[in-house]
């Protein structure tokens, strides 16, 4: 099984754009998405850009290296975005794309 990851991305749409078109060149099996991310909207950014399989459940992991881990479970299913697991909300705002 091959397995993908993204992190690090802060946001920064470029690095995602270079992290996606690594997958384009090395595809996976599954995605990991490990962490400085917006988990809701990018699983759904990346299901509609036809990166993830519609239905996947995508993991992301974050907040180990401030001693405060959370898992948050994100599924895709057509118009649906189901977001499950731990977190802790250190800001808000608003994402555009």
């Amino acid at each position: 099984m091959r397995v993908a990851v993204l992190a690090d991305i802060h946001g920064n749409l470029p690095a995602l754009r270079a992290g996606l078109g690594e997958i384009d060149r090395e595809p996976a099996d599954a995605l990991v998405v490990a962490g400085d991310v917006v988990a809701g909207p990018l699983v759904a950014l990346l299901v509609a850009a036809g990166r993830v399989p519609d239905g996947v459940t995508a993991v992301v992991e974050q907040g180990r290296a401030l001693g405060r881990p959370r898992r948050i479970q994100v599924t895709v299913s057509g118009q649906r975005v189901r977001v499950s697991g731990s977190g802790l909300v250190v800001a808000e705002g608003k994402l555009r794309l």
